[in-house]
């Protein structure tokens, strides 16, 4: 083959032969005869170690040129051939093949002895650095799989060995649980101490001076590296091990303790059960809404801390997305020039937002939550004089039912940068702890740590599968030093359920004082993560059927609301038309005027609020707030079709309504002085939205209503 060494170095000067030499072998001496120093060359580029070192060693610029020479490294390329990226010029690149050559990385494929690389000359990398590079890539791409695995460390070993076992069937004996347990149960005993700190507090991976620090030094020091890498590798537990992950955005680890990610997630699973008492989690309920709920006596046990009372966070952050935005409605809010809120409005907007249960998100930080979801997602918009204003996104926001809500919080919350700024691995990984979550039944009690560190360990099993080694090579050249480390991704998992997932009502926290412990997925999760717990009738199997939330409406406008299992969702309503005053088993709102009637701004019908309060009230509701319900509607401007006209109560609120200009395309004769004819019935959804906009709430009803 024309690119071999040896050829291409066969036309080669002495000098650049010394040169070439030089740069690759490092010896003192230099060979006199020619055939040896080619021969030492050839040597050098099929060393993986030298290789990586020198390849290391390359200019950011060098680096990318030989990346593109590599892409088709057996077809020789001229300048002209390569794309510039961050070249300049053609003369610039042509200076950098010429670079490369100097380097011992590629060489002129045809030139006369002697001879100066010309403008058109072509360029190629020669055969044995190829395999080289290749083989070296192809180990790194293998090195996270065999270390982190039991498959891996299956097929890697199998290679070596040069056996012809079918893996999958060894990876399924090995990984049978009684299996495991009999392995691990043989575990010398001055490595078990080791084994259970790297499980328990690391998530099954965690390097010698973590454990110095969970263990103290005597007991981690106890057996040395190499020999619990034997002792783990023989049992097929796990192993000891340099985890390299800088190339991927993460802290390296200069020596790791890793139990394979499938003995791992037996093991955790294992322990977390042993240590949960799940069979007493139905006997007890969460208070629905935001309340708090005491389990009366303990539902599960975290070593030695029990589960005392469940917190459930309903729907309240999604109800102070609502007021944030009503607020905007009403008053005035307005911006610095940096684009953050006024510590005037901020303060006087956390006033208004309901508090979370257990103090998990504190009103400031719940403020910047909402404030950089609503910016991002177009709800609000800028007016003059620096003030905010609500958009036509914000008002469809409003419309829409509360898991569609939800569901837009959530999604901007996975892609969220973590506390360490970091957004390539956090966003990914939630999404694997998602998945997780999914898998769940509701009511299922879990260690608050456990699936975050299986979501962890099964996102970096993947890891060379999603591009993270060509996002993070830029920064790397760049000089910028991987600051997350493996721990932190699954503490900040953590982090992400206790201020994320269960601030959206998505999961329920268990608490031992004020720490959390555990965690259970919610109806509310249940149902938009799509888990099939639910049967059609949103009762789990072996279940009784949900209970309804219901009401009693008092005659001084007070409403007791006793949640049901569609508690979120009813919760949710009733804050858009009424004001809560307390959470407790029992959530107690109040009816006023002006709550109603931002209701109605906000696209809720004065039928609907009706149809909700007397549908789950166990009495028939007060005729006096019947009344008063209907008057502050009417007073707002509530309009109603019937029989082909537009209908009020109030003769002024009519005139005001057929003087609108926007309404006369829409609005024929005066029928009554409460009453006019509307042209043509098919209009009605487009007058509706119109009427809206200048102050007039319209609905299909009787006019006897």
């Amino acid at each position: 083959m024309v690119d071999r060494l040896r050829s291409l170095l066969a036309v080669q000067d002495v000098a650049a032969l010394h040169g070439v030499f030089d740069r690759w072998v490092w010896a003192k001496r230099r060979p006199r005869r020619r055939q040896a120093l080619m021969a030492q060359v050839r040597q050098a580029m099929r060393d993986e170690g030298r290789v990586q070192q020198r390849l290391a060693d390359l200019p950011e610029k060098l680096s990318e040129l030989l990346d593109h020479l590599l892409q088709e490294p057996r077809a020789p390329r001229g300048a002209a051939d390569v794309p510039r990226g961050a070249f300049e010029s053609l003369a610039e690149v042509r200076a950098g093949l010429a670079a490369l050559q100097r380097e011992g990385f590629a060489f002129v494929a045809a030139s006369g002895e002697g001879e100066a690389p010309g403008p058109a000359a072509q360029y190629v990398v020669p055969a044995e650095l190829v395999e080289s590079i290749e083989r070296l890539q192809r180990r790194q791409r293998q090195e996270l799989g065999s270390v982190l695995t039991l498959r891996g460390h299956l097929e890697a070993r199998r290679d070596r060995e040069a056996a012809t076992d079918r893996t999958d069937k060894v990876v399924k004996l090995y990984t049978m649980e009684r299996a495991l347990r009999r392995r691990v149960a043989k575990l010398p005993a001055k490595v078990r101490p080791v084994v259970d700190a790297v499980l328990d507090s690391h998530g099954g991976m965690a390097s010698f001076d973590d454990l110095a620090a969970t263990l103290g030094r005597d007991v981690a020091c106890g057996v040395e590296p190499r020999e619990l890498g034997h002792i783990l590798e023989s049992a097929l537990v796990g192993t000891v091990t340099p985890l390299p992950l800088d190339r991927f955005g993460l802290q390296s680890y200069g020596s790791a303790v890793v139990i394979f990610r499938e003995v791992a997630a037996v093991l955790l699973e294992e322990r977390a059960s042993t240590r949960s008492a799940s069979a007493s989690t139905g006997s007890a309920s969460a208070s629905t809404g935001s309340a708090s709920a005491s389990t009366g006596s303990a539902s599960a046990s975290t070593g030695s801390a029990s589960v005392e009372r469940w917190l459930d966070a309903g729907a309240d952050l999604v109800s102070n997305v609502s007021r944030f935005l009503r607020d905007l409605q009403a008053t005035r809010v307005q911006f610095t020039v940096d684009g953050e809120l006024y510590k005037a409005s901020a303060r006087r907007i956390e006033r208004s937002l309901l508090p979370l249960a257990g103090g998990v998100l504190h009103r400031d930080a719940q403020l910047r939550l909402i404030f950089n979801f609503c910016r991002a997602q177009r709800l609000i918009g800028r007016c003059g004089e620096r003030a905010l204003r609500l958009t036509d996104a914000g008002r469809r926001f409003e419309e829409q039912s509360l898991p569609a809500k939800v569901r837009s919080v959530l999604a901007f919350a996975l892609d969220e940068s973590g506390a360490s700024g970091e957004c390539f691995h956090q966003a990914r990984v939630r999404r694997a702890l998602l998945r997780l979550l999914a898998t769940l039944e509701p009511g299922q009690c879990q260690e608050l740590s456990l699936l975050p560190f299986l979501a962890r360990n099964a996102y970096l099993a993947r890891l060379e599968r999603l591009g993270a080694e060509q996002y993070f090579a830029a920064r790397e050249k760049r000089g910028l030093l991987p600051t997350l480390s493996v721990q932190q991704l699954s503490w900040e998992l953590v982090g992400f359920v206790k201020r994320r997932l269960f601030a959206l009502g998505l999961v329920e926290l268990g608490m031992c004082g004020d720490r959390p412990i555990a965690m259970r997925l919610s109806r509310l999760g249940a149902e938009l993560l799509g888990a099939d717990a639910l049967g059609a009738d949103g009762a789990g199997e072996g279940d009784e059927a949900p209970s309804r939330s219901e009401v009693v409406v008092n005659p001084d406008y007070e409403v007791l609301l006793f949640p049901g299992a569609d508690a979120a969702a009813v919760v949710h309503l009733f804050d858009r038309f009424a004001e809560r005053l307390k959470t407790d088993h029992v959530v107690h709102f109040r009816l006023t005027r002006e709550a109603l009637q931002a209701a109605l701004r906000d696209g809720v019908g004065l039928a609907e609020i009706l149809d909700e309060l007397s549908g789950r009230s166990r009495v028939p509701l007060p005729q006096n707030v019947v009344y008063s319900l209907r008057d502050w509607g009417d007073e707002a401007g509530v309009l109603r079709l019937d029989g082909g006209a537009i209908h009020g109560h109030r003769p002024e609120v009519v005139d005001r309504f057929v003087q609108v200009a926007q309404m006369q395309g829409y609005v024929g004769d005066r029928v009554s002085s409460t009453s006019v004819a509307l042209r043509d019935e098919g209009s009605f959804e487009a007058l509706r939205r119109e009427a809206r906009e200048h102050g007039f709430y319209l609905e299909r009803g009787r006019h006897g209503d």
